[in-house]
């Protein structure tokens, strides 16, 4: 399975749930939900989604960071970045 479809799988799994997550949580139900995807790589690909694809979202709550990534702000991403163009 490649990286690009590994993000996907990623993506959908944050999608679908439409809930905020820990790392620790990410790391136990990810694996579960997302067959092909495995514990180890789920902090390299979340990090990876936030800084180079911009899709997950990232908080500073106390003394963990929250996760995660909606369908209405990937829309407005979009939407923005159209705006900017025109």
């Amino acid at each position: 399975m490649t990286i690009e479809e590994k993000k996907t799988r990623l993506l959908n799994f944050f999608q679908d749930e439409y809930s905020f997550y820990n790392m620790k949580e990410l790391e136990k139900l990810v694996p579960k939900r997302c067959p092909g995807i495995s514990p180890m790589i789920v902090k390299e690909l979340v990090q990876q989604m936030i800084d180079e694809d911009g899709l997950i979202t990232v908080e500073k709550c106390g003394n963990i960071n929250i996760y995660w990534c909606f369908k209405n702000q990937i829309l407005q991403k979009m939407y923005d970045s159209c705006r900017s163009i025109s």
